[in-house]
């Protein structure tokens, strides 16, 4: 399971669309109040987990499909001396000194 979709469904997700059903009911038991955990009790948390699924679907594809894209890019920096420089200014305990190459 990816974190991020994760955090964002159970973040944002979940209590955003409890919050809409929330304002539904309120229409629907109009005028009385809705009863207490009531789109608890029907489900509601279930009736979005199709939702999350779909979500944490779109950001598993948006990874896998820039993966490739970004190892790409990405190999050149590993190749270059400041790489090299930055691993052995590391080693050695010391500042590293960047030549932009």
């Amino acid at each position: 399971r990816l974190v991020a979709g994760w955090l964002f469904a159970n973040t944002l997700l979940l209590p955003v669309g409890l919050a809409s059903l929330q304002g539904a009911l309120k229409g629907v038991f109009r005028p009385q109040p809705v009863p207490p955990a009531y789109a608890q009790t029907i489900g509601a948390p279930l009736a979005l987990r199709g939702t999350k699924a779909a979500v944490n679907a779109q950001l598993k594809r948006a990874l896998l499909d820039s993966f490739d894209l970004a190892t790409a890019l990405e190999i050149p920096c590993f190749l270059s001396r400041d790489h090299a420089e930055a691993v052995d200014a590391l080693q050695e305990r010391r500042p590293p000194v960047f030549e932009g190459r």
